[in-house]
C-alpha cells in the first residue's frame, strides 16, 4: 500500500518510558513569513545555532493551540535533554496534552513521507487521530494515540483492521519492570488494563515515544517465544515484552503502523489461521496468557461473534473480562 525506508536501532531505548510530568517539548510548529506550516523534531543535541536563529526570529513556535504565547527559545547543554521552552514564561501545558500532540505531529509527519498519502488530524481530550488516504488506491487507514489510563477504546474501532488504537508513553500505561538481557532494545513490563485488551484483542498492542521518535510492540511472553523474538531458554519474569525500535524501521500497512515484531506476528498468523498453540512447558509467570482472541474477520467463529453480541454495552475493563472468560483458559485468568 506504501513504501518506505528503514532505519536502525540504537543505545536510546533506555529512555523509552517516561516519566509522569516530565514533558520537555522536542516539536515545534513551523512558521514562515508565507505563512506555511509543518512540523520540525528536535533531535537530541540537536540545538544548533540556526535552530537558535529560528526561534528567536519566530520561525520555530510552540504547537499547541491554546499557547499564550508561542514563542521558543531552543536550549541544550550536556546535562539535560536538548528541547524547547517557552521564551515568556506561562502557565505549563498539562504533560498528557503535550505528548499526545506531539505523537499525533510524529505520526502525521512520518505518514505524509510515503508518497501519495494525504494526511488529516485531529486532537480532543483523550486521544488524537491520523487519517491516512492513498491517493493512488483509495484506502484509508486510521492511527489514534491515547495518553488516558481510562480510555474505553470503541468496540467498532476493535472490530475494525484499518483503524488502530495506539498507546503513548507514558509509565502508567506500560508498567515498565526492567530490561530483557536475552534481546537489546526490549524491557519487561506489566500489563495495564487497556494495554491488555489490545493485546487480547489484535495480539500485539503497539506504543509511541514522540520524543525521541521511537516505537514500542507489547505482547505477551507466548506469542515472543512462538515466533521466535525470544529464544525458548529465555528468563521470562514478566507476564509482557515490550520490544522497541525507530519510527523508520516500520511500515505503513493497511494494519496501521506495523513494527517489525508485529510484521512477525501478522505473518506467523497469515501462514497458520487455524493453528492452535500449545505454550511452552513452564514459562514464568505462568498466568500470562496465550493469545487466542477473536481476530477481526475471522468467519465461521462462533465464538467471535457470540463475544461481539455479549461486548455491544460493557465499557473496556467489562470487555477485558469477557475475553479472559469466553478465550482463556480458567487458570490463566487471573
Amino acid at each position: 500500500m506504501f513504501r518506505q525506508a528503514t532505519g536502525t536501532i540504537d543505545s536510546r531505548h533506555r529512555g523509552f518510558f517516561a516519566e509522569a510530568g516530565d514533558a520537555r517539548q522536542v516539536w515545534a510548529r513551523r512558521h514562515g513569513a508565507g505563512g506555511e506550516g509543518g512540523v520540525f523534531f528536535l533531535a537530541d543535541g540537536g540545538v544548533t545555532d540556526e535552530v537558535r536563529r529560528d526561534c528567536a526570529g519566530g520561525r520555530l513556535v510552540c504547537p499547541m493551540a491554546d499557547c499564550p504565547d508561542a514563542r521558543f527559545i531552543a536550549r541544550g547543554g550536556e546535562l539535560r535533554r536538548h528541547h524547547f521552552a517557552h521564551r515568556v514564561a506561562h502557565v505549563k501545558h498539562a504533560t498528557a496534552a503535550v505528548w499526545r500532540h506531539e505523537a499525533m505531529s510524529m505520526l502525521a509527519d512520518w505518514a505524509a513521507r510515503y508518497r501519495g498519502a494525504e494526511v488529516d488530524v485531529d486532537e480532543d481530550d483523550r486521544a488524537a487521530t491520523v487519517r491516512i488516504r492513498s491517493q493512488r488506491t483509495g484506502r484509508q487507514v486510521e492511527l489514534q494515540v491515547t495518553y488516558d489510563r481510562r480510555f474505553d477504546a470503541p468496540l467498532e474501532a476493535l472490530r475494525d483492521p484499518s483503524r488502530q488504537l495506539l498507546v503513548g508513553h507514558a509509565r502508567g500505561l506500560m508498567l515498565p519492570r526492567e530490561p530483557c538481557p536475552e534481546l537489546t532494545g526490549a524491557w519487561w513490563c506489566g500489563t495495564s488494563r487497556l494495554v491488555g485488551e489490545l493485546i487480547l484483542w489484535r495480539g500485539f498492542a503497539v506504543a509511541v515515544n514522540p520524543e525521541q521518535r521511537l516505537v514500542g510492540t507489547l505482547l505477551d511472553i507466548y506469542a515472543a517465544l512462538r515466533v521466535g523474538v525470544l529464544a525458548r531458554s529465555a528468563r521470562t519474569p514478566h507476564p509482557t515484552l515490550c520490544v522497541v525500535d525507530k519510527l523508520d524501521d516500520c511500515k505503513l500497512s493497511e494494519h496501521g503502523l506495523t513494527t517489525p515484531t508485529a510484521q512477525r506476528l501478522i505473518a506467523e498468523r497469515t501462514r497458520q489461521p487455524a493453528r492452535t498453540t500449545t505454550p511452552p512447558r513452564d514459562p514464568q509467570p505462568t498466568a500470562a496468557p496465550q493469545h487466542t482472541a477473536p481476530r477481526p474477520g475471522a468467519a465461521g467463529d462462533a465464538r467471535q461473534a457470540e463475544y461481539l453480541r455479549r461486548a455491544q454495552d460493557l465499557d473496556t475493563e467489562q470487555r477485558l473480562a469477557l475475553l479472559k472468560e469466553m478465550f482463556l483458559p480458567p487458570h490463566a485468568r487471573s
